[in-house]
């Protein structure tokens, strides 16, 4: 619980952090990496925080994001629109598992953007259709088919099914 306090602490003067540098590398020349730089930095504070106070989901979250990063310098992504879309949407859901830990609940997993950040980071397409994509607060469109899926199993499928991918359900 005290590691979690200290965590929570920094974790918002990381957050501002986090925003600042997204918007100087969404608003940088796609050949100028500066920026990049330091969005890993701070990913990698993040991720060793988050990892230290036993918070999985900002930890693995921040490290696809720094892979994804670490790639891009080296020249592996070439959709830099696509993984600013991405970022963005992976950056917003560090914010709200922050905000969950500050409310003192435990976030869930983000194993569809996990893995997407991670295709990236391998220099793969990845898949995530962020229009239709159910995150934290938001909703599902119609035409997503998960819709289907959460009225046929329940939503509390979808807790046990990220718990699985994660490994979380090995106990």
């Amino acid at each position: 619980p005290e590691l979690l306090e200290v965590f929570l602490d920094e974790a918002k003067e990381l957050l501002e952090a986090l925003e600042s540098d997204i918007g100087d590398w969404m608003g940088s020349d796609p050949g100028v990496l500066d920026s990049v730089a330091r969005l890993q930095r701070t990913l990698h504070t993040m991720k060793g925080g988050a990892r230290m106070a036993g918070v999985v989901t900002v930890g693995d979250l921040s490290h696809a994001m720094e892979s994804a990063f670490q790639s891009l310098n080296d020249g592996l992504i070439g959709d830099q629109d696509g993984l600013r879309d991405l970022v963005r949407h992976a950056a917003d859901h560090v914010a709200q598992d922050i905000d969950v830990l500050t409310r003192g609940d435990l976030p869930q997993p983000h194993t569809v953007v996990i893995d997407s950040l991670e295709a990236a980071a391998r220099g793969e397409p990845w898949d995530i259709d962020l229009a239709t994509f159910a995150g934290p607060g938001e909703t599902v469109s119609m035409d997503s088919g998960l819709v289907e899926h959460v009225a046929e199993t329940g939503p509390e499928s979808l807790l046990q099914e990220d718990a699985e991918a994660s490994g979380l359900d090995e106990a």
